[in-house]
């Protein structure tokens, strides 16, 4: 059925559910659906995309031309000196047509920067999606969760409960020790405060769901799926996991919008042109009797000469906030790298962690038994049988806490990569937004962003023995080995191969020649904790000093970042500019050309290079 977003006309979720929403959800894929459906902060962002599509119109109908009709019925009193006062009926009527012929570009950036500001709030939109579905799935596990810590503090008080009666009967039989039977009471009120807190503790997760989902809990909740089979595989999962969250493709089409946002502002600085046509009637014009009909077809230029310095300093406006999109962006990517670095490793740790929680388990209960027999014959003290009781607790309140952490694990990895909904059958909340031309394709630097993982920490186990536990009677201190850092070779690349003239962003044949350099770099079958890589972007010395340093900058930069992508760890690798420091011609090999650009150009190719350094870490 279609599940309708209130009065929108919009299908939210394509969803085969066999029950109304109305019917409280008995699977966490109905919880999640339920949860999304009733945000408010889904429909706010929602309605913002609608908002950002409307704008987007309204800004094309710019391309279409204006058409206004004008209509006047007055009577005109008219005196003049030496002339008798009159009076006259002045009725007109006229209708003008405008086109737009060229306004500096500023209707096509327009369209442009809203249309990446649709794609922004799509990508929002898709954004807090995610983040209510794993809200409202880390509120159904939690319920799950506190309802087996409720049944286990109940199993809890009845054994206590069971034993307290046991040496109740004892005692007034005369068999037993009162001191045995005070120290029962006093662990069976402990069970029964940890009863009292679990439910305490349940009642409060059941009411953060009502408040996430909407309801209550059903009575009966289905058993977590098992969402494995939806991650992601090992390799490449982070550049992936970014490449796919909504946050971070948001920040990415708000800096294509900004640089949209900037050619716009640009458009003062051109003339704008305009076809002009009118038609109109008007009777006793002046006074003078009769029927006046005028035709006007022309075309009007209009090129403001100063705005008081407004044009420019609007241009410096948007290109500073343009500055802070990246910034934007960089932040994202730090936070989603973070969230999904985290939950990747908990799926991990706590698998780990579940076999060794289920052995503690299952040693405990046998002792437990063991415990209770020997009690039983008077070999053990009630102590011993009240703690090895508790630790079991605990044991089995461990097991069933981390089971249900590694099903959040499992969501969180799966929320930052967007793929929540789709394990859970649901489809997203609309379909893709168009993609406007210009700033999608050529830009996919953009999506660049630092990809590598922390090293797995294991336990060293066979290193742990007994002459390394104790305390030794003297410190020797450790000298670490001397290192160098020795330079093996240098790879020199003609910036023509990459990038085109005065750019800094690899073109088409760029990239494909990246895949090469790669090859050649995984050849040489590095190890990254001894090698290092120093990529050097070098310039010519046509230009300002300042902006030759920083077109070699970004250059090294964009090298670095393609290799990084492609698989080289980034702690391995680092990029720094030269500018013209560093040329390899001299001013008088160019002599000859001073006054012929495209040959100077040629002349000083040399220097527009990028050399990739490699040193390798040896110890003395």
């Amino acid at each position: 059925m279609k599940v309708m977003f209130g009065y929108l006309p919009l299908t939210i979720l394509a969803l085969s559910v066999s029950q109304a929403l109305a019917a409280p959800p008995q699977t966490l894929k109905a919880a999640v659906e339920q949860a999304i459906l009733q945000n408010p902060e889904v429909r706010l962002r929602y309605h913002n995309l609608q908002a950002t599509s409307e704008e987007q119109n309204a800004a094309k109908g710019n391309y279409r031309p204006r058409l206004d009709l004008n209509a006047e019925a007055n009577r005109t009193t008219s005196s003049a000196p030496g002339i008798a006062s009159h009076s006259y009926q002045n009725p007109s009527a006229s209708i003008q047509l405008r086109q737009m012929l060229f306004d500096g570009f500023a209707t096509r950036n327009e369209t442009r920067r809203l249309g990446h500001a649709k794609q922004s709030r799509y990508f929002e939109l898709l954004a807090i999606s995610d983040e209510v579905g794993l809200e409202a799935a880390r509120a159904y596990v939690d319920v799950l969760r506190n309802r087996r810590m409720v049944e286990l503090a109940k199993q809890n008080y009845t054994v206590h409960a069971d034993i307290h009666a046991l040496l109740n009967s004892k005692v007034s039989a005369g068999v037993g020790r009162r001191v045995d039977l005070e120290q029962a009471t006093g662990r069976l009120a402990l069970a029964e405060s940890n009863w009292v807190t679990e439910q305490s503790n349940l009642y409060d997760v059941s009411a953060r769901y009502q408040r996430i989902v909407g309801e209550l809990p059903a009575v009966n909740l289905a058993e977590l799926p098992s969402l494995e089979t939806s991650l992601p595989p090992g390799e490449g999962f982070l550049r992936d996991t970014i490449r796919h969250n909504p946050s971070f493709l948001a920040t990415v089409a708000g800096i294509r919008a900004g640089r949209a946002d900037v050619e716009v502002r640009r458009a003062g600085n051109w003339p704008t042109l305009e076809l002009q046509a009118s038609q109109g009637v008007e009777r006793n014009r002046t006074g003078a009797r009769g029927e006046y009909r005028d035709r006007v077809v022309g075309v009007v230029l209009n090129y403001n000469l100063f705005r008081g310095g407004s044009d420019s300093a609007r241009i410096r406006q948007y290109s500073q906030q343009l500055n802070a999109a990246y910034d934007l962006r960089d932040k994202t990517c730090r936070d989603v790298r973070q969230s999904a670095i985290i939950a990747w490793k908990d799926i991990r740790k706590i698998r780990d962690q579940l076999k060794l929680l289920a052995q503690h388990e299952l040693s405990t209960a046998k002792a437990r038994d063991a415990y209770r027999q020997q009690f039983d014959i008077g070999q053990r003290s009630l102590l011993d049988l009240l703690d090895t009781e508790n630790e079991l607790f605990e044991a089995r309140r461990a097991a069933v806490s981390a089971e249900h952490d590694q099903h959040l694990a499992t969501l969180r990895t799966l929320t930052t990569g967007h793929r929540l909904l789709a394990a859970l059958d649901l489809q997203p909340i609309q379909d893709r937004v168009e993609v406007e031309d210009g700033g999608i394709a050529e830009d996919d630097g953009l999506l660049t962003c630092n990809t590598d993982l922390p090293p797995v920490m294991a336990l060293d186990k066979p290193a742990l023995s007994p002459v390394s536990m104790s305390v030794p009677s003297a410190v020797t201190p450790i000298v670490p080995k001397a290192a160098t850092n020795t330079k093996l070779e240098t790879l020199t690349l003609s910036t023509a191969t990459y990038f085109d003239f005065s750019k800094t962003e690899l073109n088409q044949h760029g990239r494909k020649a990246m895949d090469d350099l790669y090859a050649q770099l995984l050849a040489r079958n590095f190890d990254p904790a001894k090698t290092s890589i120093v990529v050097e972007g070098h310039s010519d010395r046509l230009g300002k000093p300042e902006r030759v340093m920083k077109v070699s900058e970004k250059r090294a930069a964009a090298i670095r970042s393609q290799l990084i992508e492609r698989g080289l760890a980034a702690n391995m690798i680092r990029a720094k500019g030269r500018g013209m420091t560093e040329p390899l011609t001299t001013p008088a090999e160019c002599q000859s050309v001073l006054n012929d650009k495209t040959k100077l150009i040629d002349c000083y190719a040399k220097d527009r290079r990028v050399e990739i350094e490699i040193y390798g870490t040896a110890e003395k």
